[in-house]
């Protein structure tokens, strides 16, 4: 189902996108391009990479080239007019543990680059071809930083990156020339054995492929790596009815083509996917209008600060889009009505993809209709919502969220971002592992004020209220339906909630009797235990805070909000569940967020 989506993706995107690749070419991102004279002497070498101020690489150009399927092997076979800096220059890192060893590589592959350069050009009348074959009869590797180029752009060619070839004052480069393209010979067409059967993607009778094409961009990949890999002998049992390898799942070479090569398009493009924990999540939508791949991109990774700005008009137009998208669902209307281009009945895919053992491992796929996929994540982001004015939480952030902040391993446990996108993508109750870990991390953190950081955060308490008001939605349970609100509920008398909410008032009557003169509260010392085993200590608290609301007529108004909390209260208990402690942290934050909504009210 995977394939075929894919297949068909790619039928579409050949037809209205730019920088396609038709059979028999690739699609790849090229950092450096050689400028010979028409001699085939070595000129220059141009940077391609667009950088920052800083010197940064933040984006190079995709170019269409003749194809690279992946190689492997001792010796593995150079690219046409596209290659990195081993085979087009002969270059070897020299500083490397083993130079000689590195050299002779280098040497072998530049020669086996010369000499197939030289088969297919030596004869085609072209001013491109024959600076080619001229440059690789003259260069010699050994003597390569004696042109100053190279010696300039050393450090950053030996880092790896494909180079290509332009000749001086002439416009365009060697591979998009059709005298060029007519000289290569498409490497499919040169292997003599075929397998003809029935593709499974076709139904069609095709020449069957023995090894996938690879897919490159999936984060934690050491190596680019194939989506389907059969690669084991038949004492494994990964053997079938005497086939091996990929003839094990027969797809044909154009069916194989085809899906690898919109995959790779997906992953090339930063408006079609994005990295949520260990999980790089891609998506489509079969329609040639950028526009649902746009909305999808912001909302599962909206703007988190102002100084996100929004930096053309594309990005204004979807960051408007948005907002009417929310705003429609809102008020139960049809997101048909927001613009012609959207229909809500086109069919999207989310495909999960992560690293596992040489291959790719699928950590999930979703199709539903792009209406209900809308539908579905505007449900989470309202479930999210604990203030007016909100502004949409990533899935990137929440899952960060669980992380020490001042820890130096940022790593997300690996199957929680598939996890987190099932619930958010389906409608399903959040992961518990989720949930467990955020309530950990806020009785295990403490706030440092000075680095920003808070355990009790916007982020984490949006989670925790999402979190039960799913259940108590799967549940029926009326009771915690009505505490988990936006904003401070002064009705409810449920406990945990009133807990957190006399916490917060005690510890705003401490900070007021210190006038701001305090390095730590009753947070830092209590809040853990208070939230677990209000029993253990509230009665000290209680105790304490007639010494703060003596101290200060400031203090005269949260002595009554005190007294009034303790009055619905039913008891101290001596020990709260974690669903009852998220109730408590809940409360806790809905009072603290009202004092600065009273303050900016007096204000």
């Amino acid at each position: 189902m995977i394939i075929n989506a894919l297949y068909r993706l790619y039928d579409i995107l050949s037809n209205d996108a730019d920088g396609v690749p038709l059979p028999g070419y690739s699609r790849i991102k090229v950092f450096f391009a050689l400028t010979l004279s028409g001699n085939g002497e070595l000129l220059s070498i141009v940077d391609l990479r667009e950088k920052d101020k800083k010197g940064k690489t933040i984006a190079m150009p995709y170019m269409i080239v003749p194809e690279q399927k992946g190689r492997s092997g001792t010796t593995p076979v150079p690219y046409y007019l596209c290659d990195n800096c081993l085979y087009v220059l002969g270059l070897w890192e020299q500083d490397s543990k083993e130079p000689e060893k590195e050299k002779k590589k280098s040497l072998d592959r530049f020669v086996a680059f010369r000499e197939r350069h030289r088969s297919l050009l030596a004869d085609v009348e072209d001013p491109f071809a024959q600076a080619i074959v001229k440059f690789l009869d003259s260069w010699d590797p050994e003597k390569a930083l004696e042109n100053e180029s190279v010696k300039q752009m050393y450090k950053e060619l030996i880092k790896g990156g494909n180079i290509v070839f332009r000749l001086d004052r002439e416009f365009g480069y060697a591979h998009e020339r059709d005298v060029l393209k007519n000289a290569w010979k498409n490497p499919t067409e040169e292997q003599d054995e075929q397998v003809i059967a029935q593709c499974l993607v076709t139904g069609k009778r095709a020449r069957i492929v023995e090894t996938h094409d690879k897919i490159k961009g999936v984060v934690g990949c050491s190596s680019d790596s194939a989506l389907v890999a059969i690669n084991s002998p038949a004492a494994n049992a990964y053997d079938s009815y005497g086939k091996s390898k990929a003839y094990n799942a027969p797809v044909g070479e154009e069916a194989v083509f085809k899906y690898t090569t919109a995959l790779n398009y997906l992953l090339g493009s930063s408006d079609s996917h994005l990295l949520i924990g260990d999980t790089t999540t891609v998506f489509w939508a079969e329609s040639p209008s950028k526009i649902y791949a746009d909305l999808a991109c912001y909302l599962f990774s909206p703007p988190v600060s102002t100084s996100e700005s929004i930096k053309d008009k594309r990005d204004r137009k979807t960051e408007q889009l948005i907002g009417d998208v929310l705003n429609n669902i809102r008020e139960g209307r049809s997101i048909n009505d927001i613009s012609d281009e959207i229909h809500e009945e086109t069919k999207f895919y989310i495909l999960g993809l992560s690293p596992n053992a040489g291959r790719i491992a699928i950590r999930f796929f979703y199709v539903n209709s792009f209406g209900n996929f809308i539908n579905n994540i505007t449900q989470h982001y309202r479930d999210m919502e604990i203030h007016e004015g909100q502004k949409l939480i990533p899935i990137w952030q929440l899952l960060n969220e669980i992380v020490p902040k001042k820890s130096k391993d940022k790593k997300v446990p690996p199957l929680l971002g598939g996890q987190i996108m099932q619930s958010i993508l389906t409608g399903a109750p959040y992961p518990y592992t989720l949930y467990a870990n955020i309530i950990g991390r806020i009785r295990a953190e403490q706030d440092d004020r000075d680095k920003g950081i808070y355990a009790v955060n916007t982020a984490k308490v949006a989670f925790i209220k999402a979190y039960l008001l799913r259940n108590a939605r799967k549940y029926k349970n009326n009771g915690y339906e009505e505490v988990l609100t936006m904003g401070l509920n002064e009705n409810t008398r449920d406990n945990p909630y009133l807990l957190g909410r006399l916490f917060a008032l005690l510890e705003k009557a401490q900070e007021n009797a210190a006038e701001g003169k305090l390095n730590t509260t009753i947070k830092d010392r209590y809040f853990s235990t208070a939230s677990a085993s209000p029993g253990l200590v509230f009665p000290t608290l209680l105790r304490l805070s007639h010494h703060h609301i003596a101290k200060t007529d400031r203090n005269k108004w949260i002595d009554k909000q005190i007294a009034s909390v303790v009055d619905g209260l039913q008891s101290f208990p001596a020990h709260l569940n974690i669903e009852e402690q998220g109730l408590f942290i809940l409360g806790y934050y809905h009072q603290r967020e009202s004092f600065f909504k009273k303050n900016s009210e007096q204000a």
